[in-house]
């Protein structure tokens, strides 16, 4: 065995197991083929005319059930075609039978035949005379013909049952015993075939097993970057072709990756390089100095860039950004060393692709230091936006100034000329508020007659609400007990509803013992001599329930008449309660509308005194308004001469906004 190959070795493998699966394969063929035939034996032959003998034996006692419910009952049709659906049936599953039955059981159900037919007729004479009214004649001969010969063909019946299921169970464990057996053959070829492979995989596993853990152990080196490592041990057919190729691949990995190396090293600018996790795989001291950390680039390997940039693993970066959306990034950033010191960055980052698979391997970013440049370029800018600044603040100031010269000159004169109408309109004012002194005294004395005529009309309000007050009580008694009754008829009603339930119980009491006598009367005429005196008193209870029934209609009707009236009695009594209502609501409203005029008589009356105090107070205000109108026109007057010297002062304001113009407009235009 150790001299064959690996493939040689797979080869008999592969050979002794497909050997062993044909012949599983065939011996589950021929095994299930053969327990399919019997299993079909038992199922289409053996408990099919099982399941016909039960439903032979079912439908008889169905047609037995049918005739009797026909006997007590002629009218019910459904009990006829119940019979007769039933017999249909019988005779369907005997038909079903006859191909399938063998030996004994097929000579039973050509015997059954001619007997189902001899108790078929027996049961239509049975319901034929109970048609017609003869139920003593019916039940006569169900009892001494019919039952004896339905007992014949259910004892027949009941016997071909029992054999079959007897026969049925002993298919079954023949059947069982066939599939253990055949399970304990397929098990033992199994365990041979078994045995076979395991010789075959041992000796596979001592000549596979040991150069195949020294290439791991090899390719384990080469993956953590130990190029330093050779392969270990002798390697003969196909294990010493993979050696081969295995050590000519770790020579070209090693120039590759001394290659890309290389490049890094020899970069100068700040940059960073991570994997597709995010990981920090290269950088240099540059970076590591804008960010101000501590050790060399080596120390920080590993690490997620989020965390080496600014001490948070869960922040988004520039290269997780780029990577997510497959693109170059460029951008200008403020970064903030761990020592605090600020710097002004400009990112670009790039994903980085295998150019063989096109698989994401990571990102590079490049780190541009634009701090210097940003200052001074902010600096010049400042410089230029703040003379441009001040030449258009003092333009604005100087337009700002010459606008509210203008303004103020126009306001001025419109002030001279208010005053001047000022003057004149205090001269009719002083009249007119002497005129209205004596209007102000003649309005007082009609406020004081008003409000006692006020006070006279409040009392007459208060007055009647006293009066609808004692309306609402009696309404609100008499409503009560308009309640009380309603109350009282509807609980009248409800009892008569209770008996009119009673007598429908009691109905169908009489009903059914209606029908229990008339069972009674058949079992007793099954008995014969021995039930006669039974049958007597069947018949007496059968008058006695008619009469019961008959009671009961009277009873009934007599209950529907008291309901009627009670239920007209109930509608009035309603009607009487929603009138009083109605009236309680209208009195309650009345009530509330004299409490509304005597609040409206309060505040009329007090309304008026208040006229009258504010009369009087104005009457006083007047006097100290005429005092006020001669200091208005003093005021006036001097107003008028403080505008003349305003408008002096205005010229002067605007001479030297002229002026201060035209030196920003001399500045603005030597600055562009």
């Amino acid at each position: 065995m150790k001299r064959l190959s690996i493939k040689a070795l797979l080869a008999l493998l592969a050979a002794v197991t497909l050997a062993g699966f044909a012949i599983t394969l065939l011996l589950f063929v021929l095994t299930t083929q053969r327990a399919a035939n019997t299993f079909e034996d038992i199922i289409n032959v053996d408990e099919a005319l099982l399941g016909q003998f039960q439903e032979m034996y079912a439908q008889g006692l169905q047609t037995g059930q049918a005739t009797r419910n026909v006997l007590l009952n002629p009218a019910d049709k459904k009990a006829k075609a119940n019979h007769d659906d039933a017999d249909a049936k019988f005779r369907k599953a005997l038909e079903a039978s006859l191909p399938l039955a063998k030996g004994p059981a097929l000579d039973e159900l050509k015997k059954l035949g001619p007997l189902w037919d001899e108790d078929h007729a027996l049961k239509a004479e049975v319901m034929a005379l109970a048609l017609d009214g003869k139920a003593q004649d019916a039940v006569e001969i169900l009892n001494t013909k019919e039952t004896k010969k339905w007992r014949e063909v259910k004892g027949m019946v009941q016997k071909l049952i029992a054999e079959q299921a007897k026969r049925s169970k002993a298919a079954y464990a023949e059947y069982t015993s066939h599939e253990a057996k055949t399970f304990q053959g397929s098990l033992a070829t199994v365990g041979i075939m078994l045995a076979l492979v395991c010789a075959l995989l041992l000796s596979a596993w001592k000549m596979i097993l040991g150069p195949l853990e020294n290439i791991r152990k090899f390719a384990r080196s080469q993956a953590a970057g130990r190029f330093s490592e050779c392969l270990e041990g002798r390697f003969q057919g196909e294990f010493r072709e993979v050696s081969d190729d295995l050590c000519a691949m770790s020579e070209t990995v090693q120039d590759s990756l001394g290659f890309t190396q290389g490049v890094l090293n020899g970069i100068m600018s700040p940059y960073v390089v991570v994997d597709e996790e995010s990981l920090l795989v290269k950088t240099n001291q540059p970076l590591v100095d804008i960010l101000q950390q501590e050790g060399k680039p080596e120390d920080h390997y590993g690490q997620n860039v989020a965390q080496f940039f600014y001490g948070d693993a869960t922040r988004e970066t520039v290269l997780s950004t780029a990577m997510k959306e497959k693109r170059t990034i460029a951008r200008e950033v403020e970064l903030t060393g761990r020592k605090g010191g600020k710097r002004l960055i400009n990112i670009v980052a790039s994903p980085l692709y295998n150019p063989i698979t096109g698989k994401l391997m990571g990102a590079l970013c490049l780190y541009t230091d634009m701090t210097e440049l940003r200052e001074k370029e902010g600096r010049i800018l400042a410089q230029h936006e703040a003379v441009t600044q001040a030449a258009k603040s003092a333009e604005e100031v100087v337009r700002t100034l010459s606008e509210c010269s203008a303004r103020l000159d126009s306001l001025i004169g419109e002030v001279e000329d208010g005053a001047a109408e000022q003057r004149e309109r205090v001269v009719h004012t002083s009249t007119a508020m002497a005129e209205m002194s004596d209007a102000i005294r003649s309005a007082a004395e009609s406020a004081s007659g008003a409000a006692s005529g006020a006070d006279n009309a409040a009392q007459k309000a208060i007055n009647g609400e006293g009066v609808v007050r004692q309306v609402m009580e009696s309404v609100e008694q008499v409503q009560r007990q308009a309640m009380s009754l309603k109350a009282e008829m509807a609980g009248l009603g409800k009892q008569a509803e209770s008996i009119g339930q009673i007598m429908n119980v009691i109905s169908d009491i009489a009903d059914q013992t209606n029908l229990l006598a008339l069972n009674a009367a058949i079992e007793a005429a099954r008995a014969g001599d021995a039930g006669r005196g039974f049958a007597v008193v069947a018949d007496e209870v059968r008058k006695l329930a008619e009469k019961t029934m008959t009671a009961t209609k009277e009873v009934g009707d007599a209950i529907s008449n008291i309901q009627q009236g009670t239920r007209a009695n109930v509608e009035h009594v309603d009607g009487t309660v929603h009138t009083i209502e109605q009236t309680a609501t209208l009195a309650g409203s009345s009530g509330e509308a004299l409490k509304e005029i005597v609040g409206l008589a309060n505040r009329t009356t007090d309304q008026v005194r208040s006229i009258a105090a504010a009369v009087e107070q104005q009457s006083a205000t007047s006097a100290e308004i005429n005092l006020s109108v001669a200091s208005i026109n003093d005021i006036a007057q001097r107003a008028s001469i403080g505008m003349d010297e305003a408008a002096r002062k205005v010229d002067e304001l605007k001479a030297l906004a002229s002026q201060l113009r035209g030196i920003m407009e001399g500045m603005v235009g030597q600055k562009g």
